[in-house]
């Protein structure tokens, strides 16, 4: 009798490991989800805040990003160090092409980049998540006079990536 009642408690261990097993693992099915959604929102909302957004004077344009603004904010440290909760920040320029030859933005290649990376805190790029950005800059070559230059606009994407806490 009692070698009966030992097989069923482990019987039911057994059935209870698999259980809490099973559980555990939707829950970090569904913490990852929640990091992914909240990449998604950041990614569509990275355009409006004052430090990314395009103002020309008083009359502020939240749906676009100022492309000089993203430079100079990318030589800041404290952005890179969890501003945003963020572990990848990106900015890409789609049209007008880019100069193929001109990947990453530097300071002398800032007219032809194609990707301007802001945060970049992992080599880890799974679950980064993509939305579609106005982008603005200075362009001297146009305009005319001594005052020569005026804002170019062009079309682009924001690439995010949420801070994972586990690592």
């Amino acid at each position: 009798m009692a070698f009966m009642l030992v097989a069923v408690i482990l019987f039911f261990s057994m059935v209870a490991i698999v259980y809490f097993m099973i559980v555990f693992s939707k829950l970090s099915d569904s913490a990852e989800d929640l990091r992914q959604e909240e990449a998604k929102e950041l990614a569509r909302q990275m355009a409006g805040t004052p430090e990314l957004m395009f103002s020309e004077g008083t009359f502020a344009q939240s749906s676009a990003i100022d492309f000089d603004k993203a430079f100079f904010l990318k030589q800041h440290i404290a952005y890179n160090r969890g501003f945003w909760n963020l572990d990848y920040l990106a900015i890409e320029r789609v049209y007008p092409a880019p100069n193929p030859a001109h990947q990453e933005c530097t300071p002398s290649t800032l007219a032809t980049c194609r990707y301007l990376t802001i945060i970049s805190n992992t080599n880890n790029l799974a679950g980064t998540q993509t939305a579609p950005v106005a982008i603005v800059w200075w362009d001297n070559t146009l305009g005319i006079g001594i005052t020569g230059g005026d804002y170019r606009f062009g079309l682009g994407r924001i690439h995010t990536l949420a801070h994972d806490p586990t690592k």
